[in-house]
């Protein structure tokens, strides 16, 4: 039997977590204005007037996925770091009011259908013909259940180098967090078209953020959104359950 060496190359991912923008470059400083804005605009709209016009009914599986109270306490505000104080002071306040799903409700209704790796893979390669059909090939797209815990981040992708008789086969393989798989459909698209872009920029730089917008034109908006989402999940009350008494 003919053996096979594989060999992983580096990782870039896109974190779960930003600690800080202050020490940034001045690429990573643009992209950071551009998520700003997005912050801002959100929560201009958090104020109640532009999201009132487009408050849609909720389906049942969003409803499933947003509907759950927020547990007590100071609210965690872990996928915001380095966010301005009066963005996480009005997060903060959404919280404790019970509001924050009611907002990402209204902006995002729509859940997606990508349920299994086969579907996954097959959504994210028709983004990549579409816009990066020039890009190295893509041989793996799945959902990882673990890769939001065990690793602190939303993606990752990887560079996978095979040995095949006597020749080295190189393909592209891209992991999402399993949050996704139930998140809504614009959240899905943001995720897929950041590790999308790691094909051809492996930093995070003006470059990088450049060919997301390709894609997605709102990306800077989405991933500020994908953030409070995340927000949201992890300021949830957990569901207990009442003992039959005795």
């Amino acid at each position: 039997m003919r053996k096979q060496l594989v060999v992983l190359h580096a990782e870039h991912h896109l974190p779960a977590t930003i600690q800080s923008r202050k020490g940034d470059t001045a690429n990573h400083d643009a992209a950071g204005l551009q998520q700003d804005r997005a912050a801002d605009q959100t929560m201009l709209a958090i104020g109640g007037d532009p999201l009132a016009q487009h408050a849609s009914e909720l389906p049942l599986a969003c409803a499933l996925t947003f509907s759950v109270p927020y547990r007590g306490g100071m609210a965690t505000l872990k996928y915001l770091g380095g966010y301005d104080e009066r963005i996480l002071a009005r997060v903060r306040e959404l919280i404790a009011e019970d509001r924050l799903d009611a907002l990402l409700r209204e902006r995002y209704p729509d859940m997606h259908a990508v349920r299994n790796d086969k579907a996954l893979f097959e959504y994210a390669i028709a983004l990549k013909d579409r816009f990066m059909r020039k890009s190295d090939p893509v041989g793996k797209v799945i959902y990882d259940n673990h890769l939001q815990v065990v690793r602190d981040a939303l993606g990752t992708h990887t560079t996978v180098s095979r040995v095949q008789g006597s020749r080295l086969k190189a393909s592209r393989e891209i992991r999402i967090a399993s949050v996704f798989r139930d998140a809504p459909a614009e959240f899905l698209r943001m995720i897929v078209v950041h590790e999308l872009a790691h094909l051809k920029e492996r930093e995070h730089n003006k470059s990088f953020y450049k060919l997301c917008t390709h894609m997605a034109a709102d990306y800077h908006q989405l991933e500020f959104d994908v953030r409070l989402y995340l927000t949201h999940l992890d300021n949830r009350r957990p569901v207990t359950s009442v003992a039959a008494p005795a």
